[in-house]
C-alpha cells in the first residue's frame, strides 16, 4: 500500500487521498509514519514518536495481517514483536 495506490475521490481529485490525510493527522501529533516494505502485497506501516525511548510516546505498527502492534519503548524496531500485539484489527 503506497500513497499512490490509494485514489482520489473523482469528484475532489486535487483533495488528498487518506493515506496523505493519515500522514498529516499523524505529523500533528508529533509522530512520523514510516512505511517499511510497500509493494503489491505486503506493507509494514510504522508510526514513531518524536523521542523513541518511551519518554513521549509508543511507536504503534502494523503489516498486511491487520494486527496492530505497540511497542512502549517506543522503537520502530522492536515493533513487530509477537510480544507487541495489541489485537486490534
Amino acid at each position: 500500500m503506497c500513497s499512490s495506490d490509494l485514489p482520489h475521490d473523482p469528484n475532489y481529485p486535487e483533495a488528498p487521498n487518506a493515506l496523505q490525510m493519515t500522514y498529516t493527522q499523524i505529523s500533528q501529533m508529533g509522530y512520523r509514519l514510516d512505511f517499511q516494505v510497500c509493494d503489491a502485497d505486503h506493507y509494514t506501516a510504522v508510526a514513531v514518536p518524536p523521542v523513541i525511548d518511551g519518554s513521549q510516546g509508543r511507536a504503534v505498527c502494523m503489516d498486511e495481517s491487520g494486527l496492530v502492534r505497540i511497542a512502549p519503548d517506543g522503537n520502530a524496531a522492536t515493533c513487530m514483536s509477537k510480544e507487541n500485539v495489541w489485537g486490534a484489527r
